[in-house]
Order: structure tokens, then sequence, then C-alpha cells
């Protein structure tokens, strides 16, 4: 062995053993943004370079410090403080009636999770409209009425308050006080005229049938068949019941928000449902929003535009007549991470494949965000006559250059770098990553992602833009980035083949500015595949999805009329519209 050998092995060797004591440090650095990730992999480097597992004393200490820095994050998540402040259970709810939070009182009385919709408490649509009037109408908090999922007993009731900053409804299972919005509630909730509603405070005091009768100068007939109809309306079978119920409604917001922010109500409301089921016992989230019973599409979203919850996508599907179903992917929000039988792939296009048959789809259009093609294109080659054609939004080629890599931003590059070297990388950033988003808060946190890309940050600045992207943080945190680390999985599986086997007709959107995948290798697509057509969008970037819904649902509505998208074998120019 050669001095010089023995001398570099010897700095490497020194390099790993200072490795631990400065890891806590860097990690903690990196998590804050005071150092960047490519700070990180330069210590790591050696290691790296090793292609070993990591030495046990460094995977122990990249372990404390990272479960010390989870911890931190979680308590100053911004939507989980809105639930962990309440002391009685309680939920934060989005506008499109899914939940984005609940504390551990709430997830105990209700068995719900972040991703599930209203509809599993017993809300309905019209009573979440409700609820939002009143909170329009009328100052301060208001109620909604809720059911225990399985439970046959007498309807809960929830203190609703609405926070601006982050566009969620707080529900509060009602502890205690009665101002009027409450009163107004009951009046909506149970339709209790005013005398009833007089009746049933006094009963919450204890009063008797003669001591109602005597304060109200009334004769105890009349307050007997009073107290019967309450007993009717609230669907309690005794007295005792009733007075229960009022007894909590009488003390409802000590414990509650003090007051709500006022919520400038839009008189449409787009539903969206949510739903799940069991493949294998494994679980599996889906949403449906658009017009019921039109043109139905299927919905494979990436993971920074969401799977419905921009207002605009629903908007414009409901407006175009287009039925959509959006299946919430491996690893993201309440679908499950493939079992250890299965390949990403055949998890995806099997997951897709039973939500159809179980809504009696038999065949339909696809839309795909980025990452989202890939299954796409297998469900399509393994059952092509489920796939009536596909358009797929700033989707990314298979990686078949290295300078495809090296063109990406930073913070988007050094995640696929790591897939490259080492998974034990990948599952480190993947952490780190969702640190920062949870400290970033569900306002800011795709700057995490594109904050090196001003065209696109200018896109998700816009205010409209807000609820979207606060829904789609909760779908990306769900599982702790679970599906981060599917799609690194997925892009590097060999999946070109799709591309040249698929039958379904292929058009690609994307923008000309998109610095994710450049145009260039955008391209690649219709040089591996001649058949697929790509139109290029002026001016928008990997943000096209939720910047130009108008562009993306009108393309889905012409494909469903068999309309021809554009000359075949060209490639349209499509300008951006102010």
């Amino acid at each position: 062995m050669s001095r010089a050998t023995e001398e570099g092995q010897a700095s490497q060797s020194d390099a790993t053993g200072q490795l631990p004591q400065r890891l806590r440090e860097l990690v903690t650095q990196v998590a804050e943004r005071e150092a960047d990730f490519p700070d990180l992999i330069v210590a790591l480097s050696p290691l790296i370079n090793q292609g070993s597992m990591l030495p046990t004393e460094t995977a122990l200490e990249l372990s404390v410090a990272l479960h010390d820095l989870e911890a931190e994050a979680i308590e100053e998540d911004a939507l989980y403080r809105l639930v962990n402040q309440q002391v009685a259970p309680a939920i934060a709810v989005s506008k499109s009636a899914a939940v984005l939070a609940l504390n551990t009182g709430a997830r105990q009385l209700f068995r719900l999770h972040p991703g599930d919709g209203l509809d599993e408490l017993g809300v309905t649509e019209a009573d979440f409209l409700a609820l939002q009037q009143r909170l329009a109408e009328v100052a301060g908090p208001t109620m909604l009425k809720v059911m225990r999922p399985g439970a046959d007993t007498l309807p809960m009731v929830m203190i609703g308050s609405y926070n601006h900053r982050y566009r969620a409804f707080v529900l509060t299972a009602l502890q205690h006080h009665w101002p009027a919005s409450v009163d107004k509630a009951l009046e909506s909730l149970f339709h209790l005229t005013r005398s009833e509603r007089e009746v049933l405070s006094l009963l919450a005091q204890g009063q008797t049938t003669e001591q109602i009768a005597q304060n109200r100068a009334s004769a105890i007939g009349t307050v007997r068949q009073q107290i019967k109809t309450l007993l009717q309306k609230l669907g309690t079978s005794t007295q005792v019941q009733a007075a229960t119920l009022a007894a909590a409604a009488a003390n409802a917001l000590t414990e509650a928000p003090a007051s709500s922010d006022t919520l400038m109500l839009r008189q449409s409301h787009l539903e969206m449902v949510y739903g799940e089921f069991l493949r294998d016992g494994r679980r599996v989230g889906w949403r449906r929003f658009g017009l019921p019973g039109g043109k139905p599409v299927i919905f494979l979203h990436g993971p920074f535009f969401g799977a419905g919850e921009f207002e605009a996508d629903r908007e414009w599907a409901q407006r175009l007549g287009l039925d959509v179903f959006a299946i919430e992917r491996p690893g993201y929000g309440r679908t499950e991470p493939p079992p250890r039988k299965e390949t990403v792939v055949d998890t995806m296009v099997e997951d897709a494949r039973l939500l159809m048959d179980l809504q009696s789809i038999p065949t339909a259009l696809f839309l795909t965000h980025e990452i989202g093609l890939i299954p796409a294109l297998a469900l399509s080659v393994k059952h092509p006559d489920r796939v009536q054609q596909i358009l797929g939004v700033s989707a990314a080629p298979p990686f078949s250059e290295l300078s495809q890599l090296n063109a990406m931003p930073s913070q988007q590059r050094i995640f696929i770098w790591a897939a490259q070297n080492a998974q034990w990388l990948v599952r480190l950033l993947i952490r780190l990553g969702m640190v920062r988003l949870r400290k970033l808060g569900p306002n800011r946190w795709m700057e995490a992602v594109f904050s090196e890309v001003p065209e696109d940050m200018v896109v998700l600045n816009r205010p409209e833009m807000q609820p979207g992207i606060i829904g789609t943080y909760s779908l990306n945190i769900q599982q702790v980035g679970a599906g981060f680390e599917v799609d690194l999985q997925l892009t590097f599986s060999d999946w070109s083949a799709l591309v040249t086997q698929t039958a379904a007709p292929v058009t690609l959107l994307h923008g000309s500015q998109n610095q994710t995948t450049r145009l260039e290798f955008a391209q690649l697509f219709t040089r591996i595949n001649p058949n697929i057509q790509l139109a290029t969008v002026e001016g928008s970037g990997q943000s096209l999805a939720i910047e130009r819904p108008d562009l993306v649902y009108q393309t889905l509505h012409d494909m469903a009329r068999g309309l021809d998208i554009r000359p075949p074998g060209k490639k349209a120019e499509i300008n951006k519209t102010p």
C-alpha cells in the first residue's frame, strides 16, 4: 500500500470519526435554513463515498438530532397549534370540508384522520355551507351538529370559528355560554322557535316544568307541550337528555376561541367528496369533484399542486361537465405506501383500477401532474381498455441524461442526487425537508421547493392560491414525507418502455419557463414516441397546473368531445392569457 493511499485513508477516517460531534449542530442549521442541504452532503461525503451503511455512532447521533427537531417542529406547526391549544376535542377543517389537523381528543373521539371529509361525522354539504353562512352573518363563533361514527347516540354539538390566516374552520367540542351566534345556530340546526329556545335555556339551568311555567307566565300544559316538541326536534327521548344537551350548550364557549375572523362568504360552494377503500387490507383515499355524472376523469396528482384542493380546479371541472376522481397516491394523504409484495408502479395501477371498478367506471380520461404520468402510462399498457386518453401536465421524462439533473434548481436536484447514491441519505433529507415544511408553515411551505424559481413563486404567492396551498400542505405532511420517498423510487425505476408501449393518445402541456424540467428535456417524450403531442404554454413554469386550470380542463373537455387538440405531429404554442 502506498504512503499516499495510507494518508488518504487516515484523513478519511479522521473526518468520519469527527462527524458525529458536529452532526447535531449541522442538522439543526439545515432544518432552520441557516445552512443548506449541500452543506450536509459535504459533511457526509466520506460516508457517502464509502457506499456503506452508516456507522452506529453516526446513525444514533442523526436519529437523536432528527427526533428532537421533528418533535419541536410538530409543536410549532401552525395548523396543529390551532387544535392543540384546545382542551376539548378540536378539528381544523379546510373550505373544501377536509380535515387538516386534529388533536388527540378528536382523534380518539371521532376516529378521524387528516384528509378525511366531514361527511364521516354526518355533516352534509348543506350543513357546512350553513355554518359558513352563520359565521358570515353574525360576529363570533357558531355551532355545528355532528355524529360520532358508528355511535347510536345523541348528536354532538361543536363550536365553529374561522381562522382567516390559515383559511381553516376550527371545530371544538362543546363545553361551556350562550351568545347570539349559538342561539341562531340552535334555531338553524334544530328549528327551535324563540319560545322553545327560552324553555331550553331554563331547562339547562335545572328548572322544573312548574318553575319554567311560573317564570314565563305560561300554563304548565303549554310548557309540557313545548318540552315534548323540544324532545322531538332534538332527537332525545327524555327530558334529562334534553337538559343535558342544553346545559352543555349553555356553557359552550369558555374554552372555545373568544372570537372568529370575519368570513367573506362566496355564494357558490364547490363540493369535494371524500372516500376511501381497502385493497388487501391497505387503506386508499380518494376525492371527487366537478359535475356528478359528467365525463369521468381519473386524476393522478403530483406532490406539489394538490388533488383538488385548489378551488379553480373544482370550478372548471364543474363548469365543463367533468366528473373528476382524484386518487391519493401512495404516501400522500390517507393512502398507505405500497406493500412489499408489489412494485410502486403496480400498486398505483391496481389502486386506480379498483377505484374505477368500485365507481363503475369502465373507461376514463386520465389527468396527471408531474410524476403521476408514470402510473397512467402503466395502466394504459396493462389495461388498455380502461384509458381513453392521457393529459399530462408538467411531466418529466425518464432520467437519461446527467444534464437533465444538473439543470434543475438545487433544492430539487439534491433529492434526486441522493436517491442515486444512498437510500439512507434520501430518508435523512426527506425527514429534514418535512421539518423545514413545518417550520415554514402551511402558508409558506412551497418556499422549501420553489424559492429558487421566482416565476413559480409569483404564481404561488397569489392570494387566491392560499386555500389550495394550505390543503396541499396537509396532503404532503400527513405521512411525514412517505410519498416523496415512493416518488423517488418511481422516478428511478426503468419506465422508459411505457412511453413507447402505450397505445393511448397522450397530450402533454408544458410551461416554456419550467425550471424543474426544462422544455428541451420534455421534448425527449416526442423523440421516444413521436405519437405523443407536446403543447408548450408560453410564460408558464412548473406551476402551470394551478396557474392555468382553464387550459387544463378545457383540454380535457375537448378530449371528452373527441375534438382534435391540434394537427397531429405539430407542436402547439399556447399563448398565456392574462
